[in-house]
């Protein structure tokens, strides 16, 4: 079959606008072995999967993977949905040791445009193929994949619908590997046949329908800047824009705005990604049914809005530790979601939540599912917020400090070199050379840290009451050996009243001799003339206010007299 044709496979279908009722049928009895997260996944620190061929012909390719005994060969799909930092999807392949090109969902499967690519990249995607089998999928267009990989299907056996997020409710591999196969997407990345030594690993991160709304404003505007959501659009004004997601929610876009929206250039995923992303993409537009599809086939969907406990569970997932994924998310630039979103005009936030109401529906079980999840990973819930602790800890550790430690070894080293000048006749004349060479030696990394260590010290130690005690102790059988006595409580008090004293005479000498200093200071030089004017007609209006002063005073000193007072 032709690459076109398999592109067809991959044709975005138009949304299916009308409202779905929400109908479950009665699940079938669980069975008890069925466990959260079935085995364990248990990554090799060292991800090596060795290409023994490589043969490709006439636009076929034939990978063939040697895999060691008893390894158990890992599959990932990382359904990346909008509003999503992209960085994400490049940790989650650096964590599974898949190269971008390599986690596309398939060599060349989609078109540039339905990856989401510009020329340049598109370009780019041809220069850099991938030259082994992928095993992962964590593109846009993994989207597509379980868009197709959930047609016509209901996903009620073996979900307890009395209890919806319980971590029974997920799948064995082996359904879930099923499920994905029945789309076409996947002959790339998923192997044809399955065994007890594979598995897959599905994954997701959702985010405030809401805030992924004005998400998708953004992008449609060249402009991002916050301030245009709220003055105007760029190509259509802010209410225009949530107008036409609000009639594509509720399947009242009529064909002028269809043909408004075509002709703006605009894709019908960006429409979807407004209003109605994870109805859509999760249980084609049935809500009950996406919340089935995550519950059922996702073993973690974590929460944009809450990303470090997200990643701490993701770490425990993958088999790495917390500091490990938080140095990993700080490498790779990694941002933290900011904790207040920014503001909403009040009308149009309510226009939004009408917009995203069935997928807020959605998000909110996911939240539910998220914590559930991860308290169940870390087995108590302090123990998880414990290890958010630690990853945030090692996200947030400045790049500069590694780089201060290997720049003060150098200073060091450098100083040791430079107080080590081989000696020489013409040394004891060098005064920076001799000065060195006596000096006592200090340890410069530990100066420019802030801490004053000479060379040989350490950081002085925690107080210690005892240490004072014994020191004391010393200090007296001293002075008894030497046979000086103790002096008593008041000849230390008399000590101190004639230190006192001497003190203070000490200080009025002192003002004395600067008094006297100030007396026997030569006059100062003369003022310029302007200068002297100046001060002359300031003297005078001085002058002038204090007589008028005093003649007021006069006045109203007569003035009382001569009314009787």
């Amino acid at each position: 079959m032709s690459m076109s044709m398999w592109r067809l496979f991959a044709i975005l279908p138009l949304v299916a606008w009308a409202d779905q009722s929400c109908s479950e049928s009665s699940s079938e009895e669980l069975r008890e072995d069925t466990q959260f997260l079935q085995r364990s996944l248990q990554l090799q620190q060292e991800t090596n999967i060795a290409t023994d061929a490589l043969a490709r012909a006439k636009g076929t390719a034939t990978v063939l993977k040697t895999k060691r005994e008893g390894e158990v060969q890992t599959y990932f799909y990382y359904v990346n949905f909008h509003g999503v930092d992209p960085i994400l999807a490049t940790l989650l392949n650096v964590m599974h040791s898949s190269g971008q090109n390599c986690a596309t969902c398939g060599l060349h499967l989609f078109s540039c445009e339905e990856e989401g690519l510009n020329e340049t990249e598109c370009q780019s995607r041809e220069l850099m193929p991938c030259l082994k089998m992928p095993w992962s999928c964590t593109k846009d267009s993994g989207l597509l994949v379980m868009e197709a990989a959930i047609q016509g299907k209901n996903f009620t056996d073996r979900v307890n619908s009395s209890d919806l997020s319980s971590l029974k409710n997920l799948w064995p591999d082996r359904m879930r590997y099923e499920t994905l196969m029945s789309s076409a997407m996947t002959f790339q990345w998923l192997p044809l046949l399955w065994g007890p030594g594979k598995r897959v690993l599905i994954t997701t991160i959702l985010r405030d329908p809401v805030e992924r709304l004005r998400s998708v404003f953004y992008s449609l505007s060249p402009d991002h800047s916050p301030e245009n959501f709220t003055e105007r659009g760029c190509r259509e004004s802010t209410w225009d824009f949530l107008i036409a997601e609000r009639d594509t929610a509720y399947g009242n876009m009529t064909e002028p705005q269809m043909a408004r929206i075509q002709a703006e250039g605009i894709p019908w995923r960006k429409v979807i990604q407004g209003c109605c992303e994870y109805g859509h993409y999760l249980g084609n537009c049935d809500v009950a049914k996406a919340k089935r599809v995550l519950v059922s086939h996702f073993d973690f969907v974590g929460i944009y809005e809450d990303l470090p406990g997200s990643l701490a569970s993701l770490a425990w997932l993958y088999g790495k530790s917390p500091e490990g994924m938080g140095t990993l998310a700080r490498d790779t630039l990694l941002e933290v979601p900011p904790k207040k979103p920014e503001k909403w005009n009040k009308a149009d936030l309510e226009l939004a939540k009408n917009i995203t109401a069935k997928d807020r529906d959605i998000y909110d079980f996911a939240t539910e599912l998220f914590k559930r999840q991860s308290v169940s990973m870390w087995n108590n819930e302090n123990v998880w917020k414990d290890q958010i602790k630690k990853l945030e800890k090692a996200w947030n550790t400045k790049w500069v400090n590694d780089l201060n430690d290997h720049l003060a070894e150098l200073v060091d080293t450098l100083d040791d070199m430079d107080g080590s000048v081989v000696r020489s006749d013409v040394d004891e004349k060098d005064p920076v050379l001799m000065s060195k060479r006596f000096r006592e030696k200090f340890v410069k990394s530990e100066q420019l840290r802030g801490n004053s260590f000479k060379s040989g010290m350490v950081q002085e130690k925690a107080y210690n009451p005892w240490d004072d005690i014994k020191k004391q102790e010393r200090h007296q059988r001293k002075m008894e050996r030497q046979g000086i006595k103790e002096p008593t409580k008041e000849e230390k008090k008399k000590e101190a009243e004639r230190k006192e004293w001497t003190a203070i005479q000490e200080a009025k000498q002192e003002r004395a001799r600067r008094r006297e200093a100030r007396k026997n200071q030569p006059p100062p030089p003369p003022l310029p003339l302007h200068l002297q004017r100046v001060k002359e007609e300031q003297r005078k209006n001085k002058e002038k206010s204090r007589i008028d002063q005093i003649r007021r005073i006069a006045a109203e000193e007569k003035r009382h007299k001569m009314n009787g007072f």
